[in-house]
């Protein structure tokens, strides 16, 4: 069973389905993730690859001290740093931008 589950979300003005999730590392914690589109949307993500911070709508998944999976709902402004054309779509890898 995959420890992150696609839920719906929105990137920028285009709905699809992905996720947030924490991403720690030796120096610090980030927050990267993925989303999908649809044959009919994938056009629409091009653009957005490099650009200005796009608002990504959707569940932020993170571990609690515990270490179970949380999940919750935020809009976040997120950098699109990569897209991949998969089966069902493209797919947008991103990684969030901490406010500072």
């Amino acid at each position: 069973m995959a420890l992150y589950e696609l839920q719906a979300a929105k990137l920028g003005a285009i709905q699809g389905r992905g996720y947030a999730f924490l991403k720690r590392n030796n120096m610090k914690e980030s927050y990267k993730g993925v989303f999908f589109a649809g044959e009919e949307d994938a056009q629409q993500l091009e653009p957005l690859l490099g650009e200005e911070p796009v608002t990504f709508t959707g569940v932020i998944y993170k571990k609690n001290r515990s270490g179970a999976v949380v999940q919750k709902v935020d809009t976040v402004q997120v950098d699109v740093s990569n897209l991949i054309s998969v089966h069902a779509g493209e797919r947008a890898d991103f990684s969030v931008i901490e406010e500072e």
